[in-house]
């Protein structure tokens, strides 16, 4: 089902977009080489709709080697590349993308962009953050390669943390809070990444020990959701930030108010046992652990949340 959707999703941007084939070649003049490569190009998108995923990539390797200075060749081989798990061949076609986009005078953002968000999943945060700012260089009013920076951002802070080093650790978030301001301020509503981009600078404003910046933004995506459910991520995120200020009756009440919305939704009471059982309300633990037995009875989770209940129990018997 993934690799289905995948497919549709490359399909659309080979036609549409700016990734394929068929979309920027026909203002090339038409050469047999270029001629050739464009069917490639369409027997690769063949062989994704049937799943074969090998052939495509066959098939893409002969259209970049017939038209190699096709940078949206490149850049659809490259992610067909990178779904197969060949990270580093993909990032070497997209690199390689680059240097020829910049020698024919197109060079723009959104080769930078996927270099960028690339090396962010390999962890490889200095040459995301250079690529995430060149995206900045190309296209400033974009806000994209802002919120791109601000991950790298984010990352190097955690990273300095991790490290030991705090103060450090306090101006990256700084930098990545200015950042996710300065893409939130960028974007349009079709652009459908308020949502995620506020998430990520609420998690950050927490990190900077700033709580009710944190829960305002928490409180903001509250609203923007409604009447509809809000996704788990925002339910606990609005929930830790009150634990942290120490508002244990609000952080309880906000999964309860999630759980009226939404009763059928079995993590909303995981998630809630744990808060109640991490601050000893062991009577309301059981009692949400009873409403979790009648929706979903074999749960690993109950077993889990009984044993920590009899441990904490022994451990106050034995004090």
């Amino acid at each position: 089902m993934f690799r289905r959707l995948l497919y549709i999703f490359l399909l659309a941007e080979i036609v549409f977009g700016s990734v394929g084939c068929l979309h920027r070649l026909r203002t090339r003049p038409l050469t047999p080489s270029i001629v050739q490569s464009r069917e490639l190009c369409r027997e690769a998108n063949t062989a994704m709709e049937l799943g074969q995923w090998d052939e495509a990539e066959k098939k893409m390797e002969r259209a970049v080697r017939l038209n190699p200075k096709e940078t949206d060749i490149r850049r659809h081989y490259a992610e067909i590349l990178w779904q197969q798990g060949k990270h580093h061949e993909s990032l070497r076609q997209l690199e390689e993308a680059t240097k020829v986009s910049k020698k024919e005078g197109n060079e723009d953002e959104t080769l930078s962009l996927s270099i960028a968000e690339k090396l962010l999943v390999l962890g490889q945060i200095e040459g995301a953050s250079r690529f995430a700012r060149r995206a900045i260089d190309l296209a400033p009013g974009e806000y994209k390669g802002w919120a791109l920076h601000g991950k790298a951002e984010l990352n190097h802070g955690d990273d300095q943390l991790h490290r030991g080093n705090p103060e450090q650790a306090h101006r990256h978030y700084q930098k990545a809070a200015a950042d996710y301001y300065r893409a939130l301020a960028l974007l349009t509503p079709e652009s459908g990444e308020t949502e995620a981009i506020l998430s990520e600078l609420a998690g950050l404003q927490a990190k900077m020990k700033q709580p009710q910046r944190a829960l305002a933004i928490w409180q903001t995506l509250e609203r923007q959701y409604r009447p509809n459910p809000q996704p788990i991520s925002v339910i606990r995120g609005k929930s830790e930030t009150l634990e942290e200020m120490g508002q244990i009756d609000e952080a309880v009440d906000t999964y309860r108010g999630a759980i009226e919305t939404t009763p059928e939704n079995v993590e909303l009471y995981i998630e809630l046992t744990d808060l109640q059982l991490k601050h000893g309300r062991f009577n309301d633990a059981r009692y949400t652990m009873g409403q979790i037995s009648h929706l979903a009875p074999n749960h690993p989770a109950l077993a889990r949340f009984s044993e920590q209940i009899r441990y904490a129990q022994a451990s106050r018997r034995n004090e």
